[in-house]
């Protein structure tokens, strides 16, 4: 799952009472914000409203996605997030 998430772009993921919280990379000037991965994350929480929320806070930025009991649930909202890619 782990390696999953950094492919993504997220620097730290957490599972905490039913949502997973999967903090994008601290560096504000990557290249990463950029690319079509993160496209594809935007992408996603666009078409997941009820169910995602990007949050920013002290300059960290991170996507909150609610209803994540397991490790194997968050490995397929990543597998989702995938398929957004162009």
């Amino acid at each position: 799952m782990r390696w999953a998430a950094m492919k993504l772009g997220f620097e730290k993921i957490t599972l905490k009472d039913n949502k997973m919280l999967a903090y994008f990379l601290s560096k504000q000037d990557s290249e990463y914000y950029n690319s079509p991965m993160f496209k594809a994350v935007l992408s996603f929480a666009q078409k997941t409203p009820k169910q995602t929320a990007l949050k920013e806070k002290n300059s960290k930025l991170w996507l909150t996605i609610e209803g994540i009991k397991s490790v194997s649930e968050a490995t397929t909202v990543f597998s989702k997030i995938n398929e957004h890619l162009g």
